[in-house]
């Protein structure tokens, strides 16, 4: 192979790799669950406001109240392991933002699933 014909393999490859590669179009919102709603989730939950967001859980429906009422949808869990067995077809990723202890199951759960987490 001459180092013409590399190059001009590789101006070809780079032209059509963006019609093989499977992407999302830049406009489309993730679908996203939240976990934890409090301290670091109410954070977690500002910053996501511009994606959609499916499903929100929390232990404590009084500390997650304020989130739980801006959110539209039905879909307010207290149990992760119930939010996913309702809503796992819906959910393209998962924000956990609770305490240090509790992240690894819900985590490992999304992520049997195929979530982004």
């Amino acid at each position: 192979m001459t180092r013409r014909s590399f190059v001009k393999s590789a101006a070809a490859f780079s032209v059509a790799s963006p019609a093989i590669a499977k992407t999302r179009n830049a406009n489309e919102k993730l679908n996203v669950a939240l976990i934890g709603l409090g301290g670091q989730g109410n954070f977690q939950y500002n910053g996501l406001k511009g994606e959609n967001i499916v499903a929100m859980c929390d232990v404590d429906s009084v500390r997650a109240g304020k989130n739980f009422a801006e959110f539209d949808s039905k879909a307010k869990f207290t149990d992760y392991r119930e939010m996913f067995d309702k809503m796992h077809k819906s959910i393209d990723a998962v924000a956990i933002s609770t305490p240090d202890h509790s992240h690894f199951h819900p985590a490992y759960i999304a992520m049997d699933l195929d979530k982004h987490v």
